[in-house]
């Protein structure tokens, strides 16, 4: 049964004064003390008299709220290893409550440390009790290890109305809620179960990731936590049911915890909605069972209020055989439940009223009545899409899916509570709610835990051993050792084993190998069937994939491989597009081109679109000497901090630190801006630049970075200011910034507040300085250089390079070079040389790359210098031409190539072999492609990764027993009408004149239709309209052309 009563925890605790300690709980392997931290006649001191229950034998409240919170300790002292105390500091106080809603408590970690003696990662944040145990001695003897907050008015009129702590140590809570579970699932939070990462932000602690986030895994990427970005982490943060728990010792133990089956909800028809949906189980009525149950859809209408809620009772036979779907809210699930089987349904489905995932459905003990029909939850997305086709009848089929075990992956790994919208103090920091049996750590307290914390009954002891309460041997590293940057063809295996080695070796440890992205370029794992697999390293860590074989989409995509501890590895592989003959170009032109190249000391965003030095931002004024306090804001009350740059230059970046004291529900988001300050040096006139961004509901104190889009000009010993202010406030809760305790942390300036929406300024009242730290940018680097992405020609048979072309600006003082290189592996190796094949020369522009014939790849290289900080050059666009030879038969003809002529087919004659370059190709194609691509990019706005091809590729020409010259002179025979005008250009080097003549007397050996085949000459080209005077000319012979070939009005047809 679950009771879905909210919690929080805490990620650290200021210290309380006044603690008396209390006499350790009794243990077998660690010491864990209780600090009683109530004032007189409060918490544990409240003398009220109770009589004892349950196995507490305490005759005050507060001698029963102490023996609870030692029952707790003892049970975690008998589980744990540690040669230090653990204390744990503990107090009673009034938090947040409805009648029907509490937060029953907080624990958390007090203080956490990283890079200690001991310490088996580097890097790494530990809590308090952790790092002392690993440490040998207590890393910090002046405060305690873990603090406990607990609702002292829980079960009171307004506070959970009627549902109190059970203070009895037997577990026999009844209706009420066991504090010792409750304390044990605090404690062990204190104790490692939580994230020290802003996970709604995604941001690590001061920078440095958590130990606990070691062993997070993205199921849909398969990237672990550790090389995430802060954005990867936030979103991971909302993949409901898709992170999940990668230690070796939880899925180990998890098939003797979890057992198999869970809900499986599939919408049959209509097929606008037909599949499987995310669903969730109900603590009450029949389980579901592995028969499916098939229904029709009914939607709710009690007649009253809200009429999808199923709150009041439905008309007699409402839903008689049919599955009654209910929104959530108002009342209680078994309710909702009770009532439409009451009327006749066969089964309930309720669709959650925010977010997802699909929810677990609480019991309600004050319903006594059997409910006899299964129930399951829809998240609220996926419930809106379905009921919007009710109309159109809904069928669907529920049942019990037998093949994954409840609250894990496939590959066995705990699934962690990630629900959207983000849950702060809930989200990330639990397991996930579809466990079955239920888990101490979830996010909600269930009646049916136990007191146990091992396996088989539970999992929590094997997360922290995972995180480090018992030694074993994890990678601190992972590497790539073969495999990487390898190529196939469509629906092909990947030829070269993919191989990654784990350090330090130790046999078994599990590597997890996720094709990233699941649709589009990718391939799938014939082992498992799908694009996830797993393989286990060898005693000198050593792992490989299973056979890995390309999908049906060419493109490039990325494999990670990720191990517990160490994290993740990337390989890039490539699904080879069927390969084709003719000429192309590739431009780098747009910002989206460039940045798949690589950049040192070079910019692609300050003139998106375009390549020109880098501009960095160094690190100018700072304050990081900050206390425990904050300064509180909103969209009216703002602050600032006023200081004084030591560089003149672009200011780019503030960093600020911040903290939302006792937020919950959405995230508040802030404006940053910079303003000049007046003669009494407070912010005045209108921002010089300014950024939005959404902060957190984290109460731990972290730095978060704006950006400018636009940089404030600053000038070196002027005084500005840093003005914060809320854009939206939080649901609940007060946003703040962090200070300093007096305002000698940074002399330059001061802390000034605003209470009208920065209308008038003040100096802070309390004089002290807010934390921050500033970015300027001070000029161009002196020399840098840009890599491109890799240009693939994917040939039939091999490759000749034309040209490299480009568009670009060198000021005086500044220089812009280029290099290329050329490989036929993906990998390389890329060696760059200029056209003497050394690197001491460089390609002009329209220069030819034919020394790089016969290699598949190509990049190219751009070097930069200046001599003056404010110039640099700039790189618009480059090009790189190519024509991939068709392949040749044994007599020297050309397979499936373009140039074969009209008269080849016809004769089906043996032609001289083609040549090995043709000049004409590389004498116009660097002409045509730019213009094309600028005529389609920068004036019609069309934008799109296709490739412009100047030849093909256009299909097969290998035109064997064609019969294209036949079917003309069956043609023209059959009509008398039917007129030929061939136009040719003397100099036309691919398809020549005098072939075109030639088939002409081929088709007419009689010299029956000569007076109705012409043929006309220009002194041009293959194009010959491009000759003005050719172009006058064609036109005249067409017009010519169409006026005596057509037919007198009246004239019949002749056969």
């Amino acid at each position: 049964m679950k009771k879905f009563l909210s919690h929080t925890r805490a990620l650290a605790a200021l210290p309380l004064l006044g603690a008396i300690v209390a006499a350790p709980s009794a243990h077998a392997a660690a010491t864990i003390v209780i600090l009683n931290n109530d004032a007189a006649g409060v918490g544990f001191n409240d003398t009220t008299p109770v009589a004892p229950v349950g196995g507490n034998l305490g005759v005050t409240l507060g001698q029963q709220r102490l023996n609870a919170f030692q029952a707790a300790a003892a049970k975690w002292g008998a589980t744990l290893d540690s040669a230090v105390t653990i204390t744990i500091r503990a107090q009673w106080t009034a938090l947040t409550c409805t009648s029907t809603s509490a937060v029953l408590g907080s624990a958390g970690a007090i203080g956490i440390f990283r890079d200690f003696a001991g310490a088996p990662f580097a890097g790494t944040w530990y809590n308090e009790s952790l790092g002392s145990k690993l440490n040998g001695t207590d890393l910090n003897v002046t405060q305690p290890e873990i603090n406990a907050n607990f609702n002292v008015n829980l079960g009171q009129p307004g506070c959970l109305d009627a549902t109190p702590f059970y203070l009895g140590l037997d577990n026999n809570h009844g209706t009420g809620i066991d504090l010792v579970t409750v304390l044990t699932h605090e404690f062990s939070h204190g104790l490692g179960f939580q994230t020290f990462t802003n996970a709604s932000t995604g941001a690590p602690n001061s920078g440095f990731i958590s130990i606990y986030d070691r062993f997070l895994m993205d199921l849909s990427s398969g990237k672990s936590w550790v090389q995430m970005t802060n954005a990867e982490r936030a979103a991971s943060a909302l993949n409901s049911r898709k992170l999940a728990w990668n230690g070796p010792r939880v899925i180990a133990d998890l098939p003797s915890v979890l057992s198999f089956g869970i809900p499986s909800f599939v919408v049959n028809t209509p097929a606008l909605v037909a599949g499987r949906y995310d669903s969730g189980n109900a603590a009450f009525g029949p389980p579901l069972t592995t028969t499916p149950l098939p229904g029709t859809l009914k939607l709710a209408n009690d007649g009253t209020g809200t009429l999808t809620d199923g709150c009041e009772a439905f008309p007699a036979g409402f839903f008689t055989g049919q599955i009654a779907v209910m929104d959530r809210g108002t009342c209680s699930f078994k309710t909702k439940t009770l009532n439409a089987q009451n009327a006749g349904a066969i089964a309930s489905v309720i669709v959650n009223n925010a977010g997802s995932p699909a929810p677990a459905l609480g019991d309600d003990p004050t319903i006594v009545t059997p409910i006899t029909i299964p129930t399951v939850s829809l998240a609220q997305a996926d419930g809106a899409a379905i009921v919007a086709q009710i109309g159109s009848g809904v069928t669907v089929t529920i049942a019990l899916d037998n093949a994954t075990r409840a609250g894990a992956d496939g590959f066995g790994k705990g699934l962690m509570f990630t629900p959207n919208p983000f849950q702060s103090g809930s989200s990330v920091s639990h397991w996930d709610q579809l466990a079955t049996p239920n888990l101490l750590m979830e996010p909600a307290i269930n009646a049916d835990l136990t007191h146990e914390v091992t396996p088989p009954n539970d999992l929590t002891f094997s997360q922290l051993r995972d995180i480090g309460w018992v030694a074993s041997v994890l990678p601190t590293a992972i590497s790539r050792t073969s495999g990487d940057l390898q190529n196939t063809a469509l629906g092909a295996p990947f030829p070269q084993p993919i191989s990654v080695s784990a350090t330090p070796g130790a046999a078994g440890t599990t590597v997890t190998w996720t094709v990233v992205p699941a649709a589009g370029a990718g391939a799938s794992f014939p082992s498992t069937g799908g694009n996830s697999a797993v393989s286990l390293t060898d005693a000198s860590g050593n792992a490989t994939a299973p056979a890995l074989v390309a999908n049906s989409t060419p493109g490039t995509f990325t494999l990670n491989a990720t191990v517990p501890g160490a994290g993740t590895t990337a390989f890039t592989l490539q699904n080879d597009p069927p390969p084709v003959a003719g000429s192309a170009c590739l431009v780098d032109t747009s910002q989206a081109d460039f940045a798949a190249g690589i950049a040192t000391n070079t910019d692609i965003t300050a003139s998106p679109g375009d390549v020109v030095l880098l501009n960095p931002a160094n690190l100018d004024q700072q304050n990081l000497s900050l206390s425990n306090n904050g300064n509180g804001i909103n969209n009216v009350n703002w602050a600032g901090q006023t200081f004084v740059p030591a560089l003149t230059g672009q200011l780019s970046r503030v960093d600020l630190s911040l903290f939302c004291s006792g937020c919950t529900g959405t995230a508040p988001s802030i404006t940053v801006s910079v303003r000049a300050t007046d003669g009494s040096g407070l912010p005045t006139g209108a921002d010089l630049a300014a950024v939005t961004f959404t902060t957190s509901t984290s109460g731990a104190a972290s730095f978060f970075t704006a950006t400018f889009p636009t940089p404030a000009p600053v000038t070196a010993g002027t005084q500005y200011a840093i003005v914060v202010r809320n854009a939206t406030n939080p649901s609940v809760g007060t946003n703040a910034l962090t200070r300093s305790t007096d305002n000698t942390a940074y002399a330059p300036g001061q802390r000034v507040t605003s209470a009208n929406s920065g209308g008038t300024w003040i100096a802070a009242t309390t004089p002290s300085d807010l934390g921050f730290v500033t970015f300027v940018q001070t000029g161009n680097a002196p020399s840098g250089d840009f890599v491109s992405r890799r240009k693939d020609a994917n040939p039939l048979t091999t490759t000749t390079w034309d040209t490299l072309t480009f568009n670009a600006s060198a000021p005086a003082g500044t220089t812009l070079q280029f290099q290329a290189a050329a490989s036929n592996s993906l990998a390389g190796p890329f060696n760059f040389v200029g056209p003497d094949g050394t690197a001491a020369t460089f390609f002009a522009s329209g220069a030819s790359l034919a020394q790089f014939n016969g290699n598949r790849y190509l990049k190219t290289k751009t070097l930069m210098t200046t001599t003056s900080g404010s110039l640099t050059p700039v790189l618009n666009d480059l090009t790189v031409c190519y024509t991939n030879l068709a392949p040749v038969d044994a007599q020297g003809v050309i397979k499936n190539a373009r140039t074969r002529t009209l008269v080849d087919m016809i004769l089906s004659r043996t032609v001289t072999p083609a040549p090995d370059f043709d000049p004409a190709l590389t004498a116009w194609n660097h002409a045509f492609a730019p213009a094309i691509n600028h005529y389609l990019r920068d004036v019609l706005k069309f934008k799109t990764d296709l490739q412009y091809w100047l030849f093909g590729p256009v299909g097969n020409w290998n035109q064997e027993g064609n019969t294209t010259g036949e079917n003309l002179r069956s043609a023209m025979a059959a009509n008398p009408y039917l007129h030929v005008l061939v136009q040719s250009g003397y100099y036309d080097g691919a398809t020549d004149y005098f072939r075109a003549k030639y088939t002409m007397w081929q088709m007419d050996p009689s010299g029956r239709f000569q007076d109705r085949m012409a043929w006309k000459g220009y002194r041009s080209g293959h194009m010959m309209y491009l000759r003005q005077e050719d172009l006058a000319k064609s036109t005249n012979d067409v017009r010519e052309f169409v006026r005596t070939t057509q037919p007198k009005d009246g004239q019949p047809a002749k056969h």
